[in-house]
């Protein structure tokens, strides 16, 4: 697990974007392209007429080269079976978005991935709550990398 490495990314998808503007993977979404990361959505059920524009699957992407999922457990397992892009070498779970089958699933591909960490306490500048959680995570060196 390496966060340093997975924000070294520039290409990545976020699956779990909604359409719904206050959904947590639209924060991520905006606040990784606020920072100069090229990033995709992909959502198969999202609604086109958006401003954001959707891709139906991760593999619809050859040039990314990162996947945070902010998704149900079972959403995540079932893409990550169901196979990734090869170029595609670091995955971050969010908090909520897997479980043990997962964790199982990721450490059998060949890909470096963050599980059950908020990406929002990392991306520079972290503002408001994700720097409070950040700062309570130093303080008790609760898996910080």
């Amino acid at each position: 697990m390496n966060v340093h490495n997975f924000l070294a990314q520039k290409n990545i998808a976020v699956v779990g974007v909604s359409n719904k503007k206050k959904k947590f993977g639209n924060y991520i979404f905006e606040k990784l392209n606020d920072e100069g990361y090229s990033v995709f959505a992909v959502n198969p059920n999202a609604d086109e007429n958006t401003e954001i524009k959707f891709y139906k699957s991760v593999n619809d992407l050859d040039i990314i080269s990162a996947i945070v999922f902010v998704t149900k457990p079972n959403v995540t397992n079932s893409i990550l079976r169901e196979g990734i892009p090869i170029n595609v070498k670091n995955i971050w779970v969010q908090q909520g978005a897997g479980n043990e089958e997962t964790k199982l699933i990721l450490s059998s591909m060949d890909v470096e991935f963050v599980f059950n960490k908020c990406l929002m306490m990392f991306i520079e500048p972290v503002k408001g709550i994700h720097k409070f959680h950040r700062t309570i995570n130093r303080i008790f060196r609760i898996g910080i990398n």
